[in-house]
């Protein structure tokens, strides 16, 4: 966040008496049968008290491809069949969102997916299969980093019929009209903008934000 009186890390700002991260745990917790935090670090695994549920990632400087090897590898410890990845920083995400998303995704056959938004592919939150992890360790040996550069990747070789399923953000709509559910906290700019939406009108902030 780096401005005065916030703290430097996202997943410990305040909002609604909770902080992101608590609300992305409660969030998970209504949809998955277990969950697990990527921290990046196992400094940033201590800094924020995660105890065992802090997963680090096992390749250092890999980028958000880390953590997804990461959670694909911890998910096939516990002999899962799917991970389902949610930024800490979409407060404003319900689960009637979330499980329209894994319910579409899960419909599709597809290897993986993730949110279309007015044409822009969002690459989190996702849905991956778990044996995408060998694709996932190709693809990090090759030099990528990014989710999004990978994802395609991994539902082509998973499901090549199908490849990757694409679910668009007005299709999960039905629970709500308000296009800030997926409001993301990235800036300090952000967090503003996410206290003024609490008594912002319908549509005054619809177009002040990316989504």
């Amino acid at each position: 966040m780096q401005a005065p009186g916030m703290p430097p890390d996202k997943a410990s700002l305040m909002w609604q008496g909770q902080t992101l991260l608590e609300r992305a745990i409660a969030l998970l917790q209504e949809v998955c049968e277990t969950y697990a935090i990527l921290c990046g670090t196992e400094e940033r695994c201590a800094r924020l008290q995660l105890g065992d549920q802090g997963v680090p990632d096992r390749l250092k400087k890999k980028g958000p491809l880390g953590g997804l090897d990461a959670a694909l590898a911890d998910a096939q410890k516990h002999d899962a069949s799917w991970v389902l990845i949610v930024p800490v920083d979409l407060p404003r995400l319900t689960s009637p969102l979330l499980s329209a998303f894994v319910s579409l995704s899960l419909a599709s056959q597809a290897g993986a997916s993730c949110l279309r938004d007015e044409g822009l592919t969002q690459p989190l939150p996702a849905l991956v299969r778990v044996d995408a992890l060998p694709l996932v360790q190709e693809l990090l040996s090759a030099g990528e980093r990014r989710v999004s550069g990978a994802l395609s990747s991994i539902a082509q070789r998973l499901t090549p019929d199908r490849g990757l399923a694409l679910i668009e953000r007005t299709d999960l709509q039905h629970e709500s009209e308000d296009r800030c559910c997926f409001l993301n906290v990235n800036t300090p700019e952000d967090y503003q903008l996410l206290q003024e939406v609490e008594t912002s009108e319908p549509g005054l902030h619809q177009n002040r934000h990316g989504g």
